[in-house]
């Protein structure tokens, strides 16, 4: 899914589903195409509290 601004709501649908299942051996590659912009790193570190391990790299 794209990253940018009007795609954002839809991808936020998909990860929280991700997140908020019952199975917990669970790993989400999140892939790009190149860096991420301030807002993007911000909209997918949202995603990242609370669980176990995680890492966000450019």
């Amino acid at each position: 899914m794209d990253l940018r601004q009007n795609e954002r709501a839809n991808l936020k649908r998909c990860l929280g589903g991700l997140l908020y299942q019952s199975y917990t051996n669970l790993e989400i590659l999140v892939l790009t195409k190149g860096t991420l912009t301030k807002q993007q790193a911000e909209f997918l570190a949202e995603f990242t509290t609370g669980l176990k391990s995680s890492r966000l790299a450019n």
